[in-house]
């Protein structure tokens, strides 16, 4: 008998993806970060519950029209709760989830710190440098770029 039959299936979170985005981990392995078409969901894993989702409609409400483009790419950065965030119209996005006070259904504390525009196609990838200081971003566009975030 294989190790895999002994465990039962418990419980599943539901559909918590596009098919084209992965899913990456918070730092303190709490949360998941996972794109559902153009929102970014925050999922809490213990609890198996949604504590966040933010989409470009909650900042239209604040009056900070900004696009609707799916998310095709997440990646965590070296420095606390940011993430970058790739779409599937070129942009990517630098989100700050601000974990400690995240209350549910709410994205009262993320922000999106920066806008980066270098890309014609869907990001396809997306990786930062050891310390956070640099985001490398590849395209369906076949182009790489290296982007300075300190500067």
């Amino acid at each position: 008998q294989h190790s895999y039959q002994r465990y039962i299936l418990d419980s599943t979170l539901g559909v918590i993806t596009s098919p084209t985005c992965n899913v990456v981990f918070s730092h303190d392995n709490s949360l998941a970060v996972s794109g559902c078409l153009e929102e970014l969901a925050i999922w809490n894993i213990k609890l198996g519950t949604k504590v966040s989702d933010c989409s470009f409609r909650y900042f239209e409400g604040l009056g900070l029209r900004d696009g609707n483009a799916e998310i095709s790419r997440i990646c965590r950065s070296p420095k606390k709760d940011l993430f970058a965030v790739g779409y599937t119209d070129g942009t990517i996005r630098l989100w700050d989830i601000g974990t400690k006070e995240m209350k549910r259904g709410w994205c009262e504390n993320i922000f999106i710190v920066v806008k980066l525009k270098g890309h014609k196609k869907a990001v396809s990838s997306l990786s930062f440098n050891g310390d956070g200081s640099y985001l490398a971003s590849g395209s369906n566009d076949c182009s790489i770029v290296l982007w300075d975030l300190i500067a």
